[in-house]
Order: C-alpha cells, then sequence, then structure tokens
C-alpha cells in the first residue's frame, strides 16, 4: 500500500527520483499514465496491466469514442526505466498535462494502490482545497 507524501524537485533534463519508500513495491519499470485533477499516476506493471485489462474489457470492436478515449490516454503512457543513478524520465507530454517543468518542485503522494506526481502547487491547492472531503465522501458512496 503507497502512503505518504514526498517533496523534490525534477532536474534539467525532467528527471525524477520516486521515493525509496516507493520503489519497492512499485517493482521493475512501473507503469506511467495521466491521471486526474492534474497528476501523474504510476502503477505497479502487473496491477496497470490488470485494471487497463477490466477497464476496456467491455470495448466493443468498432466502438469511435472508446478508441479515441483508448487512444488518447494510451499515447502518453508508458513504462518508466531507473537509469544507473536511480532517476526516470517523466515523458514530456505528462508533464505538460501536470504543469510540470524542468527544474519544478514536486509532489509524489502515496495514493493505495499507486503513486501520484503533482506540481508542487497544484498538490497544495488540491489537497488543502474546500472539496477534499466531498471527493472523499464520493469515494465512500461508489464503494
Amino acid at each position: 500500500m503507497f502512503v505518504g507524501e514526498f517533496y523534490h524537485q525534477v532536474d534539467d533534463k525532467g528527471r525524477i527520483r520516486i521515493p525509496t519508500k516507493f520503489k519497492h513495491e512499485l517493482g521493475e519499470n512501473p507503469f506511467i499514465i495521466q491521471g486526474a485533477d492534474k497528476c501523474i499516476k504510476v502503477y505497479p506493471k502487473e496491477v496497470a496491466e490488470e485494471l487497463l485489462r477490466s477497464t476496456f474489457a467491455d470495448a466493443k470492436f468498432n466502438d469511435r469514442a472508446m478508441d479515441a478515449n483508448k487512444a488518447k490516454l494510451m499515447s502518453k503512457a508508458g513504462y518508466c526505466e531507473e537509469d544507473k543513478q536511480g532517476r526516470v524520465t517523466l515523458p514530456q507530454a505528462l508533464m505538460n498535462y501536470a504543469g510540470i517543468t524542468l527544474s519544478s518542485s514536486i509532489t509524489t503522494v502515496g495514493a493505495y494502490d499507486h503513486v501520484q506526481i503533482w506540481d508542487k502547487d497544484t498538490w497544495k491547492k488540491f489537497s488543502e482545497g474546500d472539496n477534499a472531503g466531498e471527493k472523499f465522501d464520493e469515494i465512500k458512496e461508489q464503494n
């Protein structure tokens, strides 16, 4: 289970270090994808593949809307690879979506079954916003 909040920087080449606390549980080649609310989500490879398989299982072969959504979502997604210094490069399209720039301050957040990467200021607004409690109530109602 992923829990906690960590603060760090994106370097001048768009690389970050995944917090040690999350690395082991994410495993090798975690899956990175656009999240809701302007964040980047990182899942263990197996969890992501199962989640995507179940999400798209009922898609019809000729469903244009579903095909478009899959293409938009998956075109920005990918598997992370660590370099020899333990850094991963964030895809530029995902950085743009999340409002993360080179040398940005970011917040990495544990979110139960995955990790979220946020621009520091966006995370602050989101986490301290008036609707944080409402979002939790919505989650409870869905379960």
